[in-house]
């Protein structure tokens, strides 16, 4: 394990004893965490398609791309992190990989467009 994450680590075990007394603070970060009907509505505005298929993603993939994108910030501590530290990374991305039907179409279009409505 490299010393950025051990140097994470340790953030985030401390983590654990300074959350009771930041947690309106940490509330507030967490909510400007855009969800992914956010992203499928950007996409749906301009007519691109947001599935498996349209980014050359097998399922395995996707689930090693989520699982593992946490490495790309390996100073900063990130909310994949927090979420890997919590034990519900791989439980909230497999149900992101659910919201993908059997055709790759990203069902998620459909939660924003009936959100509109």
């Amino acid at each position: 394990m490299s010393i950025h994450f051990d140097n994470k680590r340790t953030a985030l075990e401390e983590f654990d004893t300074l959350m009771p007394q930041r947690w309106r603070e940490l509330q507030n970060l967490f909510q400007q965490v855009r969800p992914p009907e956010y992203f499928a509505d950007l996409f749906g505005r301009i007519g691109a398609p947001f599935s498996l298929a349209a980014f050359d993603l097998t399922r395995d993939e996707f689930m090693l791309a989520g699982l593992n994108s946490r490495t790309i910030r390996r100073e900063r501590i990130t909310v994949l992190d927090f979420a890997a530290h919590a034990g519900v990374l791989e439980a909230r991305q497999r149900r992101m990989l659910s919201n993908f039907s059997t055709d790759s179409a990203f069902v998620l279009q459909q939660a924003v467009s009936q959100k509109q409505q």
